[in-house]
């Protein structure tokens, strides 16, 4: 049994990052603190952590997680077998407790800390965010603004000549082929329409010249000049 200090519910960055990317990241960080051993660490295996923490939130607990790192709430290291999180300042929000047993886990002086692979948030709206935006509006779904859907937009607009118009431009060419095609618009989502090997393609009938439909009236017309 464990006390929750008030100093997380006063954690301004935890609640703006909550806001930002639309997830329960107060409540997942309070269960962690629960969650964790001795010595704040646990073994870093998002779907074992969920049924403890977030049993009933339909949200991926790998993105909660993700967010949390983004932010340094928690660190992620790895003894090269096993990736562990670590929340920071762990000793902030619990006093060490004797009666509970050691922590059997690495700690993370003796291994090495992870590093978040894309920094990609900035206090203004930016490019990625804007395209995952646009995809929202044109298709209603609701994709949060979390690295796991981010990653590919960076990715992609990273390569010379992308830019957020031809991205809107892919976008809008997919929803007019799949969004009212039920086996279809479930491609309709980042890792799919961004995916390098795909965008290219799908850029190609962007660019190649739309033929103009002919009517039965330019067919007659046609006819009557033959």
């Amino acid at each position: 049994m464990r006390t929750i200090n008030i100093e997380v519910l006063r954690d301004e960055v935890l609640f703006e990052a909550e806001i930002y990317c639309k997830l329960p990241l107060r409540v997942a960080f309070m269960g962690l603190l629960l969650y964790a051993d001795k010595k704040g660490r646990f073994v870093w295996k998002p779907s074992r952590i969920k049924l403890d923490v977030l049993p009933y939130d339909s949200v991926d607990m790998f993105d909660v997680l993700e967010e949390l790192f983004f932010y340094k709430i928690i660190q992620k290291y790895t003894d090269g077998s096993e990736i562990y999180g670590h929340i920071s300042d762990w000793e902030k929000y619990q006093a060490e407790n004797d009666i509970e047993i050691e922590s059997e886990l690495p700690s993370p002086e003796e291994c090495k800390y992870m590093e978040e692979d894309v920094k990609i948030k900035e206090p203004k709206i930016s490019d990625h965010e804007e395209v995952l935006q646009y995809l929202i509006d044109k298709t209603g779904t609701n994709f949060k603004f979390v690295n796991s859907n981010f990653k590919p937009i960076v990715s992609i607009l990273k390569d010379k000549g992308i830019t957020v118009d031809i991205c809107k431009k892919v976008i809008d060419l997919k929803c007019s082929e799949w969004l009212h095609n039920e086996l279809m618009s479930n491609n309709l989502k980042p890792s799919t329409l961004f995916r390098r090997c795909r965008f290219y393609e799908y850029i190609a009938f962007i660019e190649k010249p739309q033929q103009k439909v002919k009517t039965s009236s330019d067919r007659i017309l046609e006819m009557i000049k033959k």
